[in-house]
C-alpha cells in the first residue's frame, strides 16, 4: 500500500472516530483507503465496551479504513498485529522498553501510551472492509488513575510534538505492514510481533476464571486468541477477557 493513496479526512470533533468512518463508509461517501481523525471524541471507545480517555487536540486519534484482500475471518488479528506493529515502530525511537501487550494495547516502560480497537465488515467467511482505530497518547501529561496507568510520549521526552506528523508517520508505518499482508508475507509479520509481545513466553501470573493462575502465553492464534500454557504443561485458548494479566 502507498501511504500518499490513504486519503486523510479531518474533524475537529466525533462522537468517536471509527463510528465516523462507519458512517463515511455506509453512506458511501469516501472509498478506502482512507483515515479520519479528530481532535476530540465525545464518546471515544476501547476494546470491550471501554471508554478511550483524551484532552481535546492533545492526542492521536484515527480511524484506517481498507479493504483487505481475501483475509479470512478467522486471520483477522493481522489487522491488529500490523497496527500494533505500526505504533510500535514509531515509539521504539524513543524508549527502548516499547512492548505490544495482548490483545490491544502498547505498553512504554510499563505504562499504556496506545490502544487499538478493530470492527470489521464481513460477508461470509471473508472480511471485506476494516476500521482500524488507533488511539496514542502524545501531548498530553495527566490522565485519570488507570490500570495499567497511562503515559504520553510528551511525558517520557518532553517534547511537544505535531499531531498531523505523528500521523504521517504512522501511516507510513502502517502501510508498510499491511503491504506485507497484501505479500501474503504472514511469517514476518508473525516474528515482529512476537519479538515484541508483553510476557511471551515468561511465567507470570494470570486470572482466570476468578483464580490466579501461573503460566505463560505460548501463542497467539490468527483469530486473536491466546494459546496459553500452565507450569504442569497442559495448553488452552482463551479469548479476550477469558483471562486477565495480574
Amino acid at each position: 500500500m502507498n501511504p500518499e493513496k490513504i486519503k486523510v479526512i479531518f474533524t475537529s470533533e466525533v462522537e468517536s472516530t471509527n463510528l465516523h468512518a462507519s458512517d463515511l463508509l455506509s453512506g458511501k461517501q469516501v472509498k478506502p483507503p482512507f483515515v479520519v481523525y479528530s481532535g476530540f471524541q465525545k464518546k471515544g471507545k476501547g476494546q470491550g465496551g471501554n471508554v478511550w480517555y483524551s484532552e481535546r487536540d492533545m492526542n492521536l486519534l484515527c480511524s484506517i479504513c481498507v479493504e483487505p484482500d481475501n483475509l479470512k475471518v478467522d486471520q483477522n488479528f493481522y489487522l491488529s498485529k500490523i497496527a500494533a506493529l505500526s505504533v510500535y515502530s514509531m515509539l521504539n525511537k524513543l524508549h527502548s522498553k516499547v512492548e505490544i501487550k495482548w490483545p490491544n494495547d502498547i505498553l512504554l516502560n510499563g505504562k499504556k501510551i496506545a490502544g487499538i480497537l478493530i470492527e470489521n465488515i464481513i460477508r461470509n467467511d471473508q472480511v471485506l472492509r476494516s476500521i482500524v482505530g488507533i488511539g496514542l497518547n502524545v501531548n498530553q501529561t495527566s490522565f485519570p488513575p488507570f490500570k495499567p496507568e497511562a503515559i504520553s510520549m510528551k511525558m517520557e521526552t518532553n517534547i511537544d510534538y505535531n499531531i498531523d506528523g505523528i500521523l504521517t508517520e504512522l501511516l507510513s508505518n502502517f502501510s508498510k505492514w499491511y503491504s506485507g499482508l497484501e505479500q501474503n508475507d504472514k511469517g514476518s509479520i508473525d516474528l515482529a510481533y512476537v519479538k515484541q509481545l508483553y510476557l511471551y513466553r515468561q511465567y507470570a501470573d494470570f486470572r482466570i476464571d476468578g483464580k490466579i493462575v501461573k503460566g505463560c502465553i505460548n501463542e497467539i492464534l490468527n483469530d486473536g486468541r491466546m494459546l496459553f500454557k500452565k507450569e504442569n504443561g497442559e495448553v488452552t485458548a482463551y479469548g479476550f477477557k477469558e483471562i486477565e494479566f495480574i
